[in-house]
């Protein structure tokens, strides 16, 4: 796995935050709940 730059995180953080804002917004309505998994999965594990 490659290391990331600070601001390679924070452009992605970004992006992931926007994803996620539609994808919340889409599980609501009752869609996509695995793909919001996988954003929140993905999130967590490039944190560490």
């Amino acid at each position: 796995m490659e290391k990331r730059t600070g601001e390679d995180l924070e452009r992605s953080e970004e992006n992931l935050l926007e994803a996620s804002s539609e994808c919340f917004k889409k599980e609501f309505m009752g869609d996509y709940q695995a793909e919001c998994f996988i954003f929140v999965v993905i999130y967590f594990s490039s944190c560490w």
